[in-house]
């Protein structure tokens, strides 16, 4: 019937949105003003603490006394939860604290919310960490490129006024110095031949695109719009090792004609450090090991280490294979690894009574060819254990529905009048007398509030506080109706609950009896 596909519908759409707000990455936090009365599995993890040290404290608690810039924390919630509860959604960042107290930035979104005619708040809090550290290296690789721009502009004018003074320190640089004409390299310092594994008689005289022989050039131009350029090639050696470079290339005059000139720092293993710690980065999981192509561990993190039963320095330099047996790790991330996919591999997978998510990163070199593996796992078990108590409660929820289908077929048959509530009065079934005795049809009544059904000189109580302060025992009482055409009808009410969820009545039974005069 269309109320009881109506009921397993909402049930199956409050499991599903209960399970959107347990697995989403971001933590989300209900609010009385600044109270904290719930949160999601990702604001414990986020906060490193159980759900029973985050609810009923006070955000300021999670919260250092000053926000970055020195604004005081509790003034700036004062005014940012106050806007959001008069209707003004918030979005800024916050610094919190996690439970060893080291702080950690974070973007929240502040948004308001109705539960009855109580104003509550949603906080969705996203840890900007990562995106923090990138902006911080970008302002950093920046300053570097401004550095070097100056600093090549310094050389540029110390040339033009005294080659012999600049031959010095140009012979001695850690980085490679060019001059070159008509794509001919005039003048190397030796750092710059030593790059590409040559001496310098083997450069000097040579095409300079001799050197360049894997990537077309990436070219940049310095942020002022100045005649300043950057650009990064792969460069083959002379032994056939390939190498990252970057040139700062600028034009100057040599004897009469136009050159340019330029420096070049080779940038392979900053490039391969960066490769690494961007692995590391983009890990999301608790536990962390990095091996080698042949599955030696280079390096693994204490998370890691102490669900192998090992300190983390006995790790090193062991064959990572050798844990399938100790349950360090399983056959299924053996055999991924083996498949070098160039891209991330994530999956589920359970060891011994554990599950996790895990993830594999391949990292690889220059020419594409994978160097080193990065292994990631977040342990899932409890969200395990929750979808399996999830399913198990959805499953007695269909049983209760199967009940109260029953029961409101044996009402069908009754003289009285019946009516099914929620917890709060909505109207979810009622019978045939009932439909008859006030001249309403179910659609007329279903979702409506039993109160609504009222006469304005009724005195039984069954607004919301009635449903908040039920006991067990069951109400009777007289209750004034009005039928469609607004008639008082007297009636003796008996109130009963059916159906409970966590020892508190979920559904109620309303039997309405005419009162003999």
């Amino acid at each position: 019937m269309p109320v009881r596909q109506d009921n397993e519908q909402n049930i199956r759409s409050l499991a599903f949105f209960e399970t959107l707000y347990n697995s989403s990455a971001d933590a989300i936090l209900a609010l009385d003003t600044t109270t904290i009365l719930d949160g999601n599995r990702s604001a414990e993890f986020m906060f490193g603490r159980p759900k029973n040290e985050i609810t009923g404290r006070s955000v300021l608690d999670l919260s250092p006394e000053f926000q970055p810039g020195g604004k005081n924390s509790k003034e700036m919630a004062d005014r940012l939860f106050t806007a959001a509860l008069f209707g003004e959604p918030q979005s800024f960042e916050w610094m919190y604290l996690r439970a060893d107290g080291t702080p950690f930035p974070t973007e929240i979104s502040l948004t308001r919310f109705l539960v009855g005619e109580t104003v509550y708040l949603q906080a969705s809090i996203r840890d900007i960490t990562l995106r923090k550290l990138d902006e911080d290296e970008l302002r950093e690789a920046y300053g570097r490129i401004s550095a070097a721009e100056k600093e090549l502009r310094l050389q540029y004018t110390a040339l033009a006024e005294t080659e012999e003074m600049f031959r010095n320190p140009v012979e001695n640089s850690p980085v490679g110095v060019y001059l070159q004409q008509d794509g001919i390299i005039r003048y190397a310092n030796p750092r710059f031949a030593e790059m590409f594994g040559y001496v310098r008689d083997e450069v000097v005289g040579r095409s300079f695109d001799d050197f360049i022989r894997i990537s077309n050039p990436v070219t940049t131009p310095s942020p002022d719009r100045s005649s300043l350029q950057r650009r990064e090639f792969l460069a083959r050696r002379k032994g056939g090792a390939v190498v990252e470079l970057e040139i700062f290339e600028a034009p100057m005059e040599y004897r009469g004609r136009p050159a340019l000139y330029g420096n070049v720092v080779d940038i392979t293993p900053r490039r391969r450090a960066e490769a690494t710690i961007r692995g590391l980065l983009n890990a999301t999981r608790d536990e962390a090991v990095l091996t080698d192509n042949d599955g030696r561990i280079l390096t693994v993190n204490n998370a890691f280490a102490s669900g192998a039963g090992k300190p983390a320095a006995e790790l090193a330099n062991t064959i990572l294979y050798d844990l399938i047996r100790t349950g360090g790790i399983s056959m299924r991330t053996a055999d991924e690894m083996q498949k070098k996919s160039p891209e991330p591999i994530s999956f589920e997978e359970q060891i011994g009574e554990r599950w996790f998510d895990t993830t594999i990163y391949s990292i690889n070199d220059a020419e594409g060819n994978r160097e080193q593996v990065g292994i990631f796992r977040h342990d899932i078990t409890r969200l395990k254990n929750a979808e399996r108590e999830v399913l198990a409660a959805n499953e007695q929820l269909v049983v209760e529905k199967e009940r109260l289908s029953l029961f409101a077929a044996a009402l069908d048959n009754m003289r009285d009048c019946a009516v099914i509530t929620k917890s709060m009065g909505q109207i979810i079934y009622v019978n045939e007398t009932f439909k008859k005795r006030f001249m309403l049809q179910a659609d007329e009544v279903l979702e409506k509030k039993l109160k609504d059904l009222a006469h304005d000189e009724n005195q039984f109580e069954l607004g919301d506080n009635f449903f908040f302060d039920y006991r067990d025992s069951d109400r009777q009482g007289l209750f004034l109706g009005k039928n469609s055409y607004g008639v008082k009808i007297p009636l003796i009410v008996t109130c009963k609950p059916i159906l409970y969820s966590n020892r508190k009545p979920t559904h109620f039974v309303f039997v309405f009896r005419e009162k003999m005069s």
